[in-house]
């Protein structure tokens, strides 16, 4: 699920407001100069009330919007590595005082439709069934608002948020007369191909498609031979494994599966066609498997690769954890942690 880390903060006493919000929009500009991987959009919002009761004035509302629960991790790692701890260590030295949520989309995109001019912070109703609940609310705050659910209470904020442009809403809310600080910012890349899940009935496909690919690298017939065993993809695979395709006008180009079941998750393949290699869609379903990864509460994937593809892996941040042999072709294999 797509989730956002909501940080409300204001600045200590004697620190410039305007200089205050220089230094968070600076934050914000070096995170997205080169963002992790998990981070989908970010934002600020000056506030004229705080979304709770009591609250008092001067808020900020920083959203950090992630692939899924497991992307924390590397949004806080990423916060203060060496490209972006001057500027984290400006902003947080000018904070008074601050609290946070973490909230799930239910209803609308990550970044609103609409402009972020209204924003309604609000509880269910006794009695009445998340489901129904949910639904109504999304009816009410419309196409051009998103609406988030609480999903883990780290501070005094209601359970749910509309934000965006919507109407009247039928319930009692607190609301906070956002004003844009920092302009939402997408970050994450566009795909290079459509990704949808596989069925079944692409099994046979998916296999063959695993073998050319793995011939790019220049094997022989008689080494791909022994090693499609662990190219083949089973139909009880795809019903078991999140397995993932990209496609071009109905054309195959590439696909990942990936194992969330056990612990940590594992990538167990991603194959691109010989003629696709090279354009991103490699890129795209690794990102793809690694948000999956994500809205499974991983911090990562382990990967057992190819020996030629391990510097695919580490361009985009793996680390080297070892070797093991293949069972079918005897060959050391890179393992590899590839960071969410």
């Amino acid at each position: 699920m797509t989730t956002a880390y909501v940080f409300w903060h204001r600045p200590r006493a004697g620190v410039d407001p305007a200089r205050y919000a220089d230094a968070l929009r600076a934050f914000h500009a070096a995170l997205a100069s080169e963002p992790p991987r998990s981070l989908l959009a970010s934002w600020a919002l000056a506030l004229s009330d705080a979304p709770w009761a009591g609250g008092g004035e001067g808020w900020m509302e920083d959203w950090y919007v992630l692939r899924g629960i497991g992307g924390l991790g590397a949004l806080e790692r990423a916060a203060v590595d060496a490209r972006r701890r001057g500027a984290h260590d400006t902003a947080a030295a000018g904070t008074g005082e601050g609290t946070a949520g973490l909230y799930g989309l239910v209803h609308g995109t990550p970044v609103p439709a609409g402009e972020i001019g209204a924003a309604a912070w609000l509880a269910k109703p006794d009695g009445e069934p998340y489901e129904h609940f949910i639904e109504a609310l999304a009816d009410a705050a419309g196409p051009q608002a998103s609406v988030w659910q609480r999903r883990l209470t780290l501070g005094p904020t209601p359970e749910f948020a509309v934000l965006g442009t919507f109407g009247h809403l039928p319930w009692s809310a607190l609301r906070t007369g956002p004003r844009v600080a920092v302009s939402p910012v997408w970050v994450a890349p566009a795909p290079a191909a459509s990704l949808r899940p596989a069925r079944i009935d692409e099994a046979a496909a998916l296999s063959d498609l695993a073998v050319r690919s793995k011939g790019h690298w220049g094997y022989d017939a008689a080494f791909l031979e022994r090693a499609r065993p662990e190219l083949t993809v089973l139909p009880e695979d795809v019903e078991r494994l999140e397995i993932r395709v990209a496609e071009e006008d109905g054309r195959l180009l590439g696909f990942s599966a990936v194992d969330v079941a056990g612990a940590p998750a594992e990538l167990l393949a991603l194959w691109v066609d010989p003629d696709a290699i090279g354009t991103g869609v490699g890129r795209s379903l690794l990102l793809d498997a690694l948000g999956t990864a994500a809205e499974h509460g991983a911090g990562g994937l382990f990967v057992e690769s190819d020996p030629n593809a391990e510097g695919f892996y580490l361009r985009h941040g793996a680390r080297r954890l070892g070797e093991r042999r293949s069972s079918s072709t005897k060959r050391l294999l890179p393992l590899l942690w590839v960071p969410a």
